[in-house]
C-alpha cells in the first residue's frame, strides 16, 4: 500500500498550476516567434514540433523560467540539441542581442524568483495563476490585433 506524504495533494495542485502557467507562457512565446524555430527556420506548417527553449536553462524552479528575454521558439530537434550543447544557441543569441544581454540573463539565473519586474523569493500557486492570466491576456491581444489587420 502506498503511503501518501503530508502535503502531497497540495504539491500536485501547485504542479498543475505551474504547468498551466508554462503552457500559456510557451504558447505566447511560440506565437511571438510566428511558430518558426529561431535556429533552423522549421515551421508548424513543415510539421515541426515547436517548443519554447531557454537560452540559459532554467532548471527546476529557477528564477528565469518565465523571463521572456531568455525563451524563444525552437523546434524539438534544436531544443534537444541545445540541451546537449548550447554553443550554437548562445552564438545565435549573442549575434542578435549581444554579449551583455546574455550576461544579464546569466546573472539573474541564481537570484530569487523573477516575476516580470518584481523579484520574489519563490513562485507560489497564486504567482503561477497570475502568470497564466497575464499570458492568456497577452495572447488575446495578439489575436485581436491580427484580426484587425486581416
Amino acid at each position: 500500500m502506498r503511503v501518501r506524504k503530508c502535503g502531497q495533494k497540495k504539491n500536485r495542485k501547485k504542479k498543475t498550476t505551474k504547468k498551466q502557467a508554462w503552457d500559456s507562457f510557451s504558447l505566447y512565446i511560440r506565437t511571438l516567434g510566428n511558430f518558426t524555430c529561431v535556429q533552423c527556420g522549421a515551421t508548424k506548417e513543415d510539421g515541426a514540433i515547436l517548443q519554447s527553449g531557454h537560452v540559459i536553462p532554467c532548471g527546476q524552479g529557477h528564477s528565469i523560467r518565465f523571463l521572456e528575454d531568455d525563451v524563444f521558439c525552437q523546434c524539438q530537434s534544436c531544443n534537444f540539441k541545445h540541451s546537449q550543447d548550447n554553443y550554437d544557441y548562445f552564438e545565435w543569441f549573442k549575434k542578435i542581442y549581444g554579449e551583455s544581454k546574455l550576461h544579464d540573463i546569466k546573472s539573474l539565473k541564481n537570484t530569487t524568483g523573477y516575476l516580470w519586474v518584481n523579484m520574489v523569493s519563490s513562485f507560489n500557486k497564486n504567482d503561477y495563476a497570475s502568470i497564466k492570466e497575464y499570458y492568456d491576456h497577452k495572447l488575446l491581444e495578439i489575436k485581436d490585433n491580427s484580426s484587425e489587420i486581416a
